[in-house]
Order: structure tokens, then C-alpha cells, then sequence
């Protein structure tokens, strides 16, 4: 369920896009138990994916409460083309 929260309910892109991000938690918990030091077979070692998930679970709902798909739109727009404002010059490239 939580996956399905993270990529985005009711899509397929949503489904996907969890997929992935559970296949590579086992790498991702591992680096992060290598990077603090922590014992895997330890008990904070042994509940870091679900923690890690947990903080994924309440990022995503308070920035993206559709889920990660939901952020599409958003940076399509930031990162569109713009054109050039009415003062401005086109810079030409010279070669030689």
C-alpha cells in the first residue's frame, strides 16, 4: 500500500514507479546502514527499510499528496522553454 501512496494511487505509472523504488530499497537500506555504521542483523539495522519507508510515506504526503507522479506537471512546467523577454537579444554562437 505504501507504494502504491509513493508513485501515485490510480495509475499505472504510479504502480511503476513504486515497483522501482521497492526493487531498489534493499541497495538503498544497505548504503545507508554502510553510511551510519549500523549493524544489519541489529534491530535498528533490521527496520531501517520501514523506516525509511515511513519518512518516504510522510514527505510524500505533505508535498506530493497525489504521489510522485503527481509531480510531472509541476516540473514540466519549471523546466518548459521559455521565450525570450521583449528587451532581450538572442545570443548567436560563433565558430570559426
Amino acid at each position: 500500500m505504501t507504494l502504491m501512496v509513493l508513485g501515485g494511487i490510480g495509475t499505472l505509472s504510479g504502480a511503476v514507479i513504486g515497483g522501482i523504488i521497492y526493487a531498489f530499497s534493499e541497495n538503498l537500506v544497505a548504503h545507508v546502514n554502510s553510511l551510519t555504521g549500523v549493524n544489519p542483523v541489529s534491530n535498528v539495522g533490521a527496520n531501517m527499510q520501514g523506516m525509511i519507508f515511513s519518512v518516504l510515506l510522510i514527505l510524500t504526503m505533505l508535498f506530493a499528496p497525489r504521489g510522485i507522479v503527481s509531480l510531472k506537471y509541476p516540473l514540466q512546467r519549471l523546466f518548459r522553454a521559455r521565450p525570450l523577454s521583449r528587451g532581450a537579444k538572442e545570443v548567436q554562437l560563433v565558430t570559426k
